[in-house]
């Protein structure tokens, strides 16, 4: 707390008094009194007490206390004020209900508990709870890998916890325990009133083998903000998507012209129908005007659309009664044209009612949702396309049967275009006029509580919760669809695909709280029950027989395929927490858990978990100036994470109607296990500022992985539990009211994270991600990129590597050089070290050209034909070198928001960071091949230093993983703005709107702004499941951003 000074006058009055809490009159310690519209201030004593000087012309004090209700107590002819100050429910520590047995306050946690309130969830709603998380609780990354309108980015907390699989959170919604996987896009952010998060496993113990991955908790709205009120809420957004910048793409050619700018083909006549290259491979040459010019065909192709959400709640909190009803329609149609928009539909209702002792307590929410599943990464998809084609085509050009959108410019000549490149690319427009994904999903959550209150201390609750997902897909290519050449139709195809996942959870539970003495006792016995169904179908053929009849019917029966599914997982859990605490100064915490799962092997059917921890609330026994509250904390606690479904059984394909082995059955296979010590801080300061320090140290043992098995076993491979990985974090936030004058305020919260990882036992030989990326078309995948050994951190990337120095060369006994290799032409044999150079691009080349009839001795061969990077050369395998090229994982993360109000209008902004962590940009690497990169656009180059055809063909090195595609993926992102004003009833009544609480209007931004040296869309990018440890770029649907106008009225 600041003491405030001021000089004294002889007008001045001197006020006195003591400062106590209502609830039990004892005295607030470090109490704020300001004299109102000055910079005069004092705290009270260690009895409460205070003394001011009050000038001339003032009579306001202010009285302010974390916790407490700020009060404006006028002086009069008064010198001593004595002040009873009244416990702010929203202010006073909060409680948390995740990671415990029933809800504790945050002072007597023993753990760190990241929490998100409605009051910063609202000033920008996001389009999914995941997205909400982003940039506002320390230790939590979110990586959104496609801009696909529906999709939620991924989290992770913390570091990764396993070696195979992803690093999701198990998501609880209103205590429902939801399936992995579960989709976070179904949900409302408007009717979530806060969000609690578990990084690690100190914390997120109580839920055992689901929650390696650390818990996130959405906690809805069940009633009105005000006692005793009926309320209503109604909101309306509308605006336009956009998108931030395009890829960078080569607007100059290398084509062989007349002397009047016609394309010239082999025989030298125009114009030609097989366009050919200049002798010099340079691409420098404007596209002619005449002929079409350069169009920018991504500002053709991605729109501008209409995004909108309206919502309506209304909600009560009367004497024994609570409810919340709601309902909201969302519409984000994304940037791409033809493609459907992403729809969705919730309802909603809470209610809770009690009965004397009796607590009932109910959730019902439904979702309806459509969208796009657009084609991403694959050659026949719009982001491959768009990038592919030459700039001198016109997007909306009809076919030769009228159809629109000219199926394969680089195939077949378009009107008014002279000669084709060769280039396989699909126009965008028309593969999204010819091939429709659809997404459609209807999702139910609901959930029934009973509790008893048997004494004032014992009470008991059951609890039933349903979750129910079904999610299907349809792809059709319509019949009159042209093949490649466009000489024939392809006459389409179909597959429809249908998932059902149903999750039913009962829970009872027996609470006891009492105090005996200076002691109080919380401990609770829980039981839990849990049983997933899941049953996928999909049926797909090809040969419609009708066009424009997408029936199954319709299809030829002898191209139809079926595959179907069904599991069933039972889980019994048994649960007993226990915690303590002396005068609410010491805290010991402590839990045990038994899980029992069809998911672990036959031999290992039950596994345990634990937690202890404790805390000391430092200022309940020593006074220290200006700060309120300072506890120290430190928990250790384990969780885990089951076994894929099939993992335990012995598995077999058939091919050729004979059975094969695949996986060999394991019976012993158990939960991983992760452990984890967290040692924290927590205080709160100058009565205005939070802060929060942690270190988490986790180990992770007996990781799941899917070992090969040697030829005599019969199988193929088996899932053992042999991995060791260790993750480190430390994480940082400081919040609370920076300034606050009359009618101006300023909050600012910061948040920072580091985490490292090391896989420090395999049990294997090291091995690639194979499979984790597969092909996507034709398009080939450097599936060994990330490697998994010892000694290594996850997301580590493996490639070759140009030189880029000459120190980097070796020598022979001769002083030849014998570890460069060139990726494409002759090789560099028997050649000295004086006979290379460094070129402008940093990488080594040859020196000289060499020597022929035309090419005399000593030629330069920058920027010719012989200009070749050369990579180096592992001299003992005599193959290119295979070496770390580069990072995936952030160096660290931070986000920052802050509003700043005055009077009624208020500016809020939140700014995302990423500090270091790299992406491999195959889209780039891509466009080397197929010429269409930027940075093989020469035009206005110096001569010296334009590089050839041949050259960037060398960068390309046949699409093996390779370090000059590695790019740095950090960030500056201004991902929230909101500038709104609010009128009040002072407002509204004199202008006879009154009846209404308030009314709001915003002007909202999302995903604004990026600073980075990424080239690419977007540094947010990623290819594989994991997508935030395995960064890849490979035409994915583009991040957007948008503008939206908001009204919203409350009555």
């Amino acid at each position: 707390m600041i003491a405030f000074s001021a000089p004294l006058r002889a007008q001045e009055r001197t006020v006195t008094g003591n400062v106590k809490a209502a609830e039990d009159n004892s005295a607030l310690i470090g109490a704020s009194v300001v004299v109102k519209g000055t910079s005069i201030g004092t705290v009270t004593d260690i009895n409460g007490g205070y003394k001011i000087s009050v000038p001339e012309g003032r009579n306001t004090l202010v009285f302010r206390y974390i916790g407490y209700k700020t009060q404006e107590v006028n002086i009069g002819d008064r010198t001593v004020i004595n002040i009873t100050m009244e416990i702010d429910a929203k202010l006073q520590s909060e409680v948390i209900v995740t990671g415990v047995a029933e809800g504790t306050s945050t002072k007597l946690l023993t753990f760190s508990v990241g929490k998100i309130d409605e009051q910063v969830l609202k000033e920008v709603p996001a389009s999914d709870a995941a997205t909400a998380l982003r940039g506002k609780v320390a230790g939590v990354q979110i990586v959104q890998p496609s801009g696909v309108p529906g999709t939620a980015p991924e989290i992770r907390l913390r570091g990764v916890t396993n070696i195979q699989g992803t690093s999701t959170p198990l998501i609880i919604i209103d205590g429902i325990l939801t399936p992995p996987g579960t989709n976070l896009a179904d949900i409302n952010v408007n009717d979530i009133e806060t969000i609690e998060i578990l990084k690690g496993a100190a914390a997120a113990s109580l839920y055992g083998s689901q929650a390696a991955n650390g818990v996130v908790q959405i906690i809805t709205k069940r009633g009105a903000d005000t006692p005793n009120k009926t309320e209503y809420t109604l909101r309306s957004e509308w605006g336009s998507t956009s998108l931030q910048r395009f890829f960078p793409v080569n607007n100059s050619h290398r084509w062989r012209l007349d002397n009047n700018g016609n394309f010239l083909d082999g025989n030298a006549t125009a114009p030609g129908i097989q366009r050919t290259f200049e002798a010099d491979q340079i691409f420098d040459n404007p596209y002619p005007a005449a002929l079409g010019g350069t169009r920018n065909q991504q500002a053709e192709l991605y729109r501008n659309f209409v995004v909108s959400s309206n919502y309506a709640s209304i909600g009560s909190t009367l004497k024994n009664t609570n409810f919340l009803a709601s309902g909201e329609r969302f519409d984000q149609p994304g940037i791409l044209p033809l493609a459907p928009a992403f729809q969705r539909y919730n309802a909603r209702l809470n209610i809770d009612h009690r009965i004397d002792k009796l607590k009932l307590s109910g959730s019902m929410f439904y979702a309806n949702s459509t969208g796009p599943d657009a084609t991403e990464r694959q050659q026949g998809g719009p982001f491959y396309g768009i990038l592919y084609l030459e700039p001198d085509f016109d997007l909306n050009i009809n076919n030769p049967d009228g159809s629109p959108y000219w199926a394969y410019p680089g195939q077949v000549a378009a009107p008014g275009r002279q000669g084709v490149s060769g280039n396989n690319a699909i126009n965008p427009l028309y593969s999204l006029n010819q091939t429709r994904f659809d997404v459609r999903r209807n999702r139910f959550l609901g959930n029934a509580l009973l509790s008893y209150q048997f004494a004032d201390f014992l009470r008991a609750e059951a609890q039933l919760s349903y979750d129910r997902a079904n999610e299907g897909f349809q792809v059709t290519t319509k019949k009159s669809t042209y093949n490649a050449n466009m000489s024939a139709y392809t006459n389409g195809g179909m597959t429809i695909s249908d998932f059902l996942e149903d999750g039913l959870i009962g829970t009872g539970s027996l609470y006891f709280n009492r105090t005996f003495s200076d002691v109080s006792v919380k401990a609770t016995l829980r039981y839990q029950y849990e049983n997933y169904t899941t049953r996928f179908d999909q049926t797909s053929g090809s040969s419609f027989a009708v066009e424009d009849l997408f029936q199954v019917q319709n299809l030829d029966r002898t191209t139809l395929n079926v595959v179907s599914s069904a599991t069933e997982v039972r889980a019994e859990n048994i649960i007993l927490n226990a915690m303590f605490d002396y005068k609410e100064k010491y805290i010991l915490e402590a839990s045990i858990r038994r899980d029992g799962t069809s998911l672990f092997g036959a031999d290992q059917r039950y596994q345990n978990f634990f937690r202890v921890g404790g805390s000391w609330r430092i200022t309940q026994d020593v006074q220290i100036p200006n700060i309120q509250e300072w506890k120290i904390r430190a928990t250790i606690g384990t969780t885990g994470q089951r076994p894929p479904f099939a993992a335990q059984y012995e598995t077999f394909s058939i091919a050729g109607g004979v059975p094969q082995k695949v996986a060999l059955g394991n019976r012993n296979l158990r939960s991983s296990r992760v452990q984890e010590l967290e040692l924290g801080t927590n205080v709160l300061f100058l009565n205005r500022f939070n802060f929060e320090f942690n270190y988490a140290a986790s180990s992770i043992d007996d990781a799941i992985i899917n070992v090969p098995l040697p030829a005599f076993s019969g199988f193929t491979q088996q899932f053992q539990n042999i991995g060791q990985l260790r993750t480190n974090t430390l994480e940082f936030q400081l919040g609370g009211e920076l300034f606050k004058e009359n009618d101006f305020a300023f909050n600012l919260n910061i948040t920072a994270s580091r985490t490292l990882n090391e896989v420090t036992r395999l049990g294997r030989a090291p091995f690639s991600t194979n499979g984790l990326f597969g092909t996507a078309g034709n398009i080939a995948i450097a599936n060994d990129m990330f490697r998994i050994q010892e000694g290594q951190p996850l997301g580590i990337m493996f490639g070759n590597i140009h030189a880029t120095s000459l120190d980097q060369l070796i020598t022979d006994a001769n002083g030849n050089v014998i570890n460069l290799r060139a990726p494409v032409g002759a090789q560099p044999t028997g050649l000295k070290r004086e006979d290379f150079t460094v070129n402008s691009d940093g990488y080594v080349i040859r020196r000289f050209r060499p020597t022929s009839a035309t090419v005399p001795a000593n030629t330069p061969a920058e920027g010719t034909v012989d200009e070749i990077a050369l990579l180096l050369l592992d001299t003992e395998t005599q193959q290119p070198l295979v070496a770390e090229i580069g990072n995936g994982n952030p160096a660290f993360i931070a986000g920052l928001n802050g509003t700043f109000t005055w009077k009624n209008l208020s500016l809020y902004v939140l700014v995302d960071f990423q500090f270091g962590g790299n992406i491999y940009n195959a889209t780039r690497q891509l466009l080397y091949f197929s010429e269409r990169h930027a940075d093989l656009d020469q035009a206005g180059k110096p001569e010296e230093r334009k590089k050839t055809a041949t050259y960037y063909s060398s960068l390309y090195n046949g699409n093996s993983s390779t370090k000059h595609f590695v790019e740095s993926g950090a960030y500056t992102w201004i991902r929230e703005v909101n500038l709104s004003y609010t009128f009040g009833k002072e407002l509204l009544e004199p202008i006879g709107l009154g009846f209404f609480r308030d009314i709001r209007l915003s002007l909202i931004g999302r995903n604004l702004f990026v600073f980075t040296p990424y080239s690419g869309y977007s540094p947010e990018v990623a290819l594989a499941n994991n997508s935030t440890t395995y960064r890849v770029d490979q035409f994915a649907y583009p991040l957007f951003r948008s503008v939206t106008g908001t009204l919203q009225v409350r009555f």
